[in-house]
């Protein structure tokens, strides 16, 4: 019984030392402190990002217009099959 005891209290305190080191890590990046990655490296990261986002923007937009014109084509064209000819045809068989 005490070696499970042993065993788990062993266990509990490993993870209490992982959850400081990653709690450490944490306020070190929330900090603005990047962990071995040099500051000009992270910024480049950064920049990168919103120039990705700008552009996922721009082409989000143009897919919106393009649908919106399709939509308009669409709504605008006149039917092929008139009403008329097709009741005629229905009556005849």
């Amino acid at each position: 019984m005490q070696v499970l005891e042993h065993k788990e209290l062993e266990k509990l305190y490993e993870i209490k030392r992982e959850n400081e080191i990653l709690l450490k890590k944490l306020m070190e990046v929330s900090k603005g402190k990047q962990i071995g990655v040099p500051q000009h490296v992270v910024s480049g990261a950064k920049n990168t990002k919103l120039l990705h986002i700008e552009r996922k923007k721009v082409e989000a937009e143009r897919i919106d217009e393009a649908n919106l014109k399709l939509l308009t084509k669409i709504t605008n064209v006149k039917p092929t099959l008139a009403k008329s000819k097709m009741d005629e045809e229905f009556r005849r068989y």
